[in-house]
């Protein structure tokens, strides 16, 4: 029986995998990576948006995808996701 990764983890991987969608090199992806750096236009955004309110049930503030980091995003996500959003 595999083990379900950590909820990093799993956002991470989802992040790289949409980088490598568009074009991207997903290896040089982290969590201090600038989401305006990877390269993503708008629609590849609200992909990347929508596959991680998908895969946490969570809703995403847009504001994030705007300026944030992934380690950010993966943050707003995972707290979301364990209803501790204002910590």
């Amino acid at each position: 029986m595999s083990e379900r990764k950590a909820p990093q983890q799993r956002a991470l991987e989802i992040v790289r995998y949409e980088v490598e969608r568009s074009g991207g090199t997903p290896g040089e992806v982290t969590l201090s990576t600038r989401l305006c750096d990877l390269g993503l236009d708008s629609l590849a955004l609200l992909e990347l948006q929508i596959s991680l309110e998908d895969e946490f049930d969570v809703e995403l503030l847009e504001e994030m995808l705007a300026g944030g980091t992934v380690g950010e995003l993966i943050i707003q996500a995972v707290r979301r996701e364990q209803g501790q959003e204002g910590q």
